[in-house]
């Protein structure tokens, strides 16, 4: 069967709308990369907010790429940091690599404040059940 990006995000737009989290995160990558729907950097934010916010490890590494890069959002390696450190911490072993390069990239623009803010903040979400991560609504 053909894949049919329009119809995915019909059915993700539904998902997602429940509040379910993988389909969240999937309509933000769809926005992000423009897949049946026009590319839209900002409404991925917001989709993968809601997933992160839910504990979606994907969504919270795609959310510290767009800090990070300043895609949708503006750039803040403070923001981009912390999800980073969200998703190391509940990444699965073979996918952690990657968190941590990521990581630690972000902390290289970082002064050692920032960097010791940007860790609190993140012990906080993770605490909170990421109720508490400084995100906007």
């Amino acid at each position: 069967m053909p894949k049919n990006n329009v119809a995915a995000v019909r059915w993700y737009r539904l998902a997602a709308a429940q509040g379910n989290a993988r389909a969240q995160y999937n309509l933000g990558d769809k926005y992000k990369n423009g897949e049946g729907v026009p590319q839209d950097n900002a409404a991925a934010v917001r989709w993968y907010r809601l997933a992160a916010a839910q504990g979606n490890v994907r969504a919270q590494g795609s959310l510290g790429l767009m800090y990070a890069t300043g895609a949708g959002v503006p750039q803040n390696y403070q923001r981009a940091y912390m999800w980073f450190s969200l998703e190391v911490a509940r990444q699965s072993a073979a996918d952690r690599d990657i968190a941590v390069i990521n990581r630690d990239r972000a902390s290289e623009y970082l002064t050692p404040e920032q960097l010791s803010h940007a860790q609190v903040q993140a012990t906080r979400c993770f605490n909170s059940n990421f109720t508490d991560c400084g995100e906007p609504d």
